[in-house]
C-alpha cells in the first residue's frame, strides 16, 4: 500500500487566530496547543510514515486540525478546557486488516509515548485503534489506526456516517 500524504498549503498558519468561542485563558491555552503542534509536526509525521512503512501500511498525515473545530470541540467535550485537547497534531495509519492494525499499535507504542489507548468495538460494528501520543516537549498527538473498510467510509463522503458508527 503506498504512503499517502496530505499537507495543507505552506504558509498557511490561520490556527494563531481566535474565532471567538473561547474564553481568554482558553484562547492562550489552545495557541499554547497549536504552537506545540506546529513544532512537532514534521518529526511526528516522520515517525508516523516510518511505522506505516515498515508494515507495508498507507500513512495519512494531515494539516492540523482547524482552528474554528478546536475550539468548537473544546467548548462541546471539554467544557472550555483547552488543555483536553489531544489532537490538533493527528494521523493515520491504514492497515491492511484488523491484525495489521494490532500490528501498527504495537509498532507505534514502541515508536512513541503512549499515554492513552482506545480500542473498544462498538455496537454498531465500527472499530478502529485512537491512541494519543505524547511528544518530546510534553505535548499530546492522536494516531487512528484504521482497517480498510473504516478508512473507506471515513475519507469518502462518508465522514458524517463514520461520526454517527464512531459513536
Amino acid at each position: 500500500i503506498p504512503v499517502r500524504i496530505v499537507e495543507a498549503p505552506a504558509g498557511r498558519e490561520s490556527w494563531r487566530k481566535p474565532r471567538g468561542n473561547l474564553s481568554e485563558k482558553g484562547n492562550e491555552e489552545l495557541l499554547k496547543r497549536y504552537e506545540s503542534a506546529s513544532a512537532n509536526k514534521s518529526d511526528f509525521d516522520s515517525k508516523l510514515t516510518n511505522v506505516a512503512t515498515a508494515l507495508g501500511a498507507a500513512a495519512k498525515t494531515v494539516a492540523l486540525k482547524g482552528r474554528a473545530r478546536a475550539e468548537q470541540k473544546v467548548a462541546a467535550e471539554y467544557s472550555g478546557d483547552a488543555s483536553q485537547m489531544r489532537d490538533i497534531l493527528r494521523g493515520a495509519i491504514e492497515a491492511k486488516d484488523a491484525g495489521g492494525a494490532a500490528e501498527a499499535a504495537a509498532r507505534v507504542e514502541k515508536e512513541f509515548k503512549v499515554v492513552r489507548r482506545k480500542d473498544a468495538p462498538k455496537d454498531s460494528g465500527y472499530r478502529d485503534i485512537n491512541l494519543t501520543v505524547q511528544m518530546p516537549d510534553g505535548s499530546l498527538a492522536e494516531i487512528q489506526i484504521l482497517t480498510p473498510a473504516i478508512a473507506k467510509v471515513k475519507s469518502g463522503g462518508g465522514h458524517a456516517l463514520y461520526s454517527r458508527w464512531q459513536k
